[in-house]
């Protein structure tokens, strides 16, 4: 499936598993304050098959929790299941001709244990710390709009990606090169 058609089938199905669990939660006029738990119920297996990936019901529930709390904090006014679609797209499904970048601080713990599997793995990235280099914290912020590392940027012929959270770059990092 082409990228296009993988965002527009998971912004899609993000918009059919709103409108299913309305219904279930009628009766609260949708409120439900474990909706990540009940979506990843709903959506593991065919979110599993646009992504090419297999996830747990937890990774599932921390990856949209996740989502929620970036749409909150950019203040985003992209619709939520096309901003959900970018943050899934973003964080589990890098292109394979593409360059990679990893933003850090030096001295950042969950920085250290993402450089340990890029050396580990003898990966091509290029370290941008961004307290050393004005330029590099200034993108990041523009891209992101805060400035919390570590951050792996994936760019490629046709875009620019963003993956944060060490235990999400670690596994897409062993997954694609391990």
């Amino acid at each position: 499936m082409t990228e296009a058609k993988s965002h527009s089938a998971l912004e899609a199905l993000l918009e059919e598993t709103a409108k299913a669990h309305h219904k279930a939660f009628i009766a609260t006029d949708g409120k439900d304050p474990d909706w990540a738990i009940w979506y990843a119920d709903h959506l593991a297996g065919e979110i599993g098959h646009l992504l090419d990936r297999t996830f747990t019901r937890t990774e599932l529930t921390m990856a949209l929790s996740d989502a929620a709390n970036e749409h909150e904090a950019r203040g985003a006014e992209q619709p939520w299941a096309s901003f959900y679609a970018d943050f899934f797209c973003e964080r589990y499904d890098c292109e394979q001709s593409e360059t990679l970048a990893l933003y850090y601080l030096e001295g950042c713990p969950f920085c250290i244990r993402v450089m340990r599997v890029i050396h580990e793995l003898g990966i091509n990235v290029e370290p941008r710390d961004i307290w050393a280099d004005e330029r590099h914290r200034r993108d990041l912020l523009e891209a992101r709009g805060r400035t919390t590392v570590p951050v792996l940027r994936c760019t490629s012929k046709t875009r620019d990606r963003w993956m944060p959270e060490s235990a999400d770059i670690v596994r897409y990092l062993r997954d694609r090169f391990g």
